[in-house]
């Protein structure tokens, strides 16, 4: 994917961002809230350092290849690039929300009206960049945002993926394995060459599960999340949740579709939506 980047001297230019407040911190880079001069406005900037050679670093090219070629309502919009001796400056579009842990866990529960509303926001955003054959890895709920009218920004594309052939002919295997391992498919976890696509949607239904009921229901090490989904133990989990039954049934019927050990069982995006918009 990195190779068919192409970065426009023009937007290199040192542009005067004023840091505002720390919004969040991550592996891969740290969140800032900045106010341009320029434009008295407010952008969000993700700061990450970099040893050698920026073109070098697959994982800063994936993020800049996928927020320079996606262009939908719901994926965050790239403004500018700021290129410094060992630091790119990626300044995007602000969420005043912030991310949908937080606003989970200040302002949840949730109607069943908000939770899809927000949830097929969602799976509109992913479904756009899997029609691009472009698979996300890292849906949780810190990479979704949201803005003050509760529209959904689907960021970080630092793990990013390009998921079939440049013709559209075939999938491509992957053989990257990182991630959040409460989110993450079983094929990830152990390791095994995996389509990212399907994986995405192993993660669309965890998803669900933490906008609902604010937990997961796999947590810790490797070993013990692979044991635990080979149990299906979301089954119980789902069910501990009772104040709710209209809840925790459509969540369970999600997580049927979603978290099919073989993923070439799973449901599609597009299956998803429709059997979402039909269900409710």
């Amino acid at each position: 994917m990195e190779d068919s980047i192409k970065i426009n001297k023009s937007s290199l230019q040192e542009e005067q961002y004023k840091i505002m407040a720390m919004i969040d911190y991550g592996s891969f880079g740290d969140i800032y809230k900045v106010f341009s001069h320029s434009e008295k406005k407010i952008y969000a900037m993700k700061q990450i350092i970099f040893r050698g050679i920026v073109t070098d670093d697959l994982f800063i090219m994936n993020e800049i290849w996928c927020l320079n070629n996606v262009r939908h309502k719901n994926i965050i919009q790239l403004r500018d690039i700021v290129l410094r001796d060992n630091r790119v400056d990626i300044i995007m579009e602000y969420a005043e929300k912030e991310n949908l842990e937080k606003v989970c866990q200040d302002e949840g529960p949730f109607s069943m009206a908000f939770i899809m509303d927000i949830y097929n926001q969602i799976l509109e955003g992913v479904k756009y960049i899997h029609s691009h054959g472009v698979a996300h890895r890292d849906l949780t709920p810190g990479n979704i945002l949201l803005t003050r009218n509760n529209v959904v920004k689907i960021a970080d594309f630092g793990l990013a993926v390009k998921c079939c052939s440049d013709d559209g002919s075939g999938d491509i295997l992957c053989t990257v394995f990182l991630g959040n391992n409460s989110y993450l498919a079983p094929e990830v976890l152990t390791r095994t060459p995996f389509l990212a696509r399907p994986a995405d949607i192993w993660s669309l239904g965890i998803l669900l599960c933490y906008i609902v009921y604010r937990d997961v229901p796999y947590k810790g090490l490797e070993p013990r999340v692979i044991h635990d989904q080979m149990e299906q133990t979301w089954r119980g989990f789902v069910k501990r949740f009772t104040d709710n039954i209209e809840k925790s049934n459509l969540v369970g019927q999600v997580l049927e579709k979603c978290l099919v050990i073989n993923p070439s069982l799973r449901v599609t995006i597009e299956e998803l939506l429709k059997y979402l918009t039909i269900s409710t």
